[in-house]
């Protein structure tokens, strides 16, 4: 069983503190998310745990890992760091070494929609298309520690559906993933811990959102099972649409109903994954 333990974390930055004796704790399939306002030190947290910056004390203990410590680390952090005169099958080999696959590499940019710009140079992407290419690249990485930094930033709804995906398949490959969104909706739908930063520590909130939870609504008709699906998608979810019935992922039934309960709702239910079920025994 792999974990990262942050204990007694002091920081400054120019003589401004930014953490006095934090702590966290992380085990081995945890997506954790982070909290705090801007400037608190999200990134900075990430930058430390990633051994982009080192505390002035305590430590950050990678344990159950056969190697060193920061070299489990991937992630991305701020905004993706490409060579833009090459394409992007060319930076994700760079990128990945003697890790690099062929055929894997092809099925990720399809999965991202990039088929088309696996071989164009970077530097005709717009932003999305990086944020894309850079997500590609850290899912692709066989490290076992994804550092993500605002992730669904310049992704459209589509792509973001792809992400949360590959979130999923991260969790159940045991890595440990640590999420910092400004969108709330986003932790809370994909965290299995939540912490929080408020002066200058790291508070464990005690309620966060399963993270393979689903809620189905099965609906009267088709055409009130159009417009609950629509209102799903106005609030950000991505409901998936089968007959007269809708799944969400990563939302609550109080939630689910205050969104749809005035489109002929029949029946509500909510499923959880065995993975969710059997990692939370563990």
């Amino acid at each position: 069983m792999t974990s990262v333990e942050v204990e007694g974390l002091c920081f400054a930055y120019h003589k401004k503190s930014i953490f006095e004796n934090a702590g966290l704790y992380a085990n081995q399939g945890d997506v954790v998310a982070v909290l705090g306002a801007n400037g608190s030190g999200k990134t900075t947290l990430l930058k430390l745990i990633g051994g982009l910056l080192f505390p002035q004390k305590g430590a950050i203990a990678f344990k159950g890992f056969p190697k060193g410590e920061s070299q489990h680390c991937v992630g991305l952090l701020e905004s993706p760091k490409l060579w833009s005169h090459m394409t992007g099958d060319e930076n994700l080999r760079c990128f990945l070494g003697d890790d690099y696959n062929e055929n894997k590499a092809k099925e990720a940019f399809a999965r991202w929609g990039m088929e088309d710009a696996i071989s164009r140079p970077v530097r005709k992407y717009s932003m999305g298309m990086r944020q894309k290419l850079g997500l590609i690249m850290s899912f692709a990485s066989a490290r076992s520690v994804l550092l993500l930094d605002e992730p669904l930033n310049s992704l459209d709804m589509e792509s973001a559906n792809v992400f949360y995906n590959e979130l999923n398949e991260t969790r159940k490959n045991g890595r440990i993933t640590f999420l910092v969104s400004h969108i709330m909706e986003d932790l809370q739908r994909n965290c299995t811990k939540m912490y929080e930063i408020q002066d200058r520590s790291l508070v464990l909130r005690e309620d966060p959102l399963p993270a393979y939870i689903s809620v189905i609504g099965h609906f009267a008709d088709v055409s009130a099972t159009r417009k609950a699906a629509e209102k799903l998608m106005s609030a950000k979810y991505l409901p998936e649409v089968e007959g007269c019935s809708v799944k969400v992922k990563g939302i609550r039934p109080g939630r689910f109903l205050f969104l749809v309960t005035d489109e002929g709702l029949l029946s509500l239910e909510k499923e959880e994954s065995p993975e969710v079920l059997q990692g939370d025994m563990e």
